[in-house]
This record gives structure tokens, C-alpha cells and sequence, in this order.
């Protein structure tokens, strides 16, 4: 993680205690001077618009009083959006039901597989396929968790 953006977290995460949210990722852009923090949060039973504007109100005067920047910057705070990968093993809890293709390391080999994910716990997944076979796949092994789209 670069330092601007471990700055920017330790930042964040008092913010988000209070919201009861967490952090799923930030992302730095820049282009020319001009940065741009990308800020996706979340909470358990998901975030609403007013504490994505709240967190995003409280963290913009953090960074402005910090000194963090001396040119002009763009803060963007929001939810992860379905084109974003779930990241964190609590994200997935909410997600029971919802299908998605998954890549992931078993044995060393790269896999795919299209399914519902039917359970989770502090470790592991489960993800049933349309024949209803279930695959149990471990957070470690999950390269990537895309929900799949209905269209």
C-alpha cells in the first residue's frame, strides 16, 4: 500500500466506527496534479446514500486539515458497485443468493466456476451450480468473486 493511501485508511477507519461501515478498498488517480480518491465503504446490511455523503463530508475535512494535499483533489466515497469484486469475507454474508462466477486456486490449478453462493462462514463459502452441486471453497483459494449479472 502506498503511503498516501495507508495515510488516507488511518484516516478513514475512525469515520467508519461511528457509521458502524467498514472499508472494502481504496483507490488512488492521478492525472496531471489533480489526485482523485475513490473511497468504496460498506455496512453489513449495506450503505445508504446519506452516510456515504456523512463519511465522505467527515473525511474531506480530516484530509483538509491534515495537509495531505496542496493542490485540489476529488473525493468520491460510494458502495462498491456490482462490477467490483466482493474483497472482504463479510461482504459476502449479504450476498447469500445472488449469482456469480468465481475464479479461484485449487491444488495450485486455476478454476471458474458459475454459481449461487448458498452459505458462508468465517472461513469458508459454498456456491451451488444450476445442477446443484455445491463446491466449498476457502477465502484464500477466491482470486475473484464477481456477481453475474442477470443480462
Amino acid at each position: 500500500m502506498t503511503d498516501l493511501k495507508q495515510k488516507i485508511v488511518e484516516m478513514l477507519e475512525p469515520l467508519l466506527v461511528s457509521h458502524l461501515a467498514f472499508m472494502v478498498d481504496v483507490e488512488l488517480v492521478s492525472i496531471g496534479k489533480r489526485k482523485t480518491i475513490d473511497v468504496f465503504i460498506d455496512t453489513d446490511a449495506g450503505i445508504t446514500i446519506g452516510q456515504c455523503a456523512e463519511i465522505s463530508r467527515q473525511l474531506s475535512a480530516v484530509i483538509d486539515t491534515s495537509g495531505l494535499f496542496i493542490d485540489a483533489y476529488i473525493l468520491q466515497v460510494s458502495s462498491p458497485d456490482l462490477t467490483k469484486p466482493l474483497m472482504l469475507p463479510r461482504q459476502y454474508k449479504k450476498n447469500i443468493g445472488r449469482n456469480f462466477t468465481v475464479r479461484y486456486k485449487q491444488d495450485g490449478q486455476p478454476k471458474e466456476l458459475s454459481g449461487t453462493l448458498a452459505a458462508t462462514t468465517d472461513n469458508d463459502v459454498v456456491f451451488r451450480d444450476s445442477k446443484g452441486i455445491s463446491t466449498t471453497l476457502q477465502f484464500s483459494e477466491i482470486h475473484e468473486c464477481l456477481v453475474k449479472l442477470p443480462w
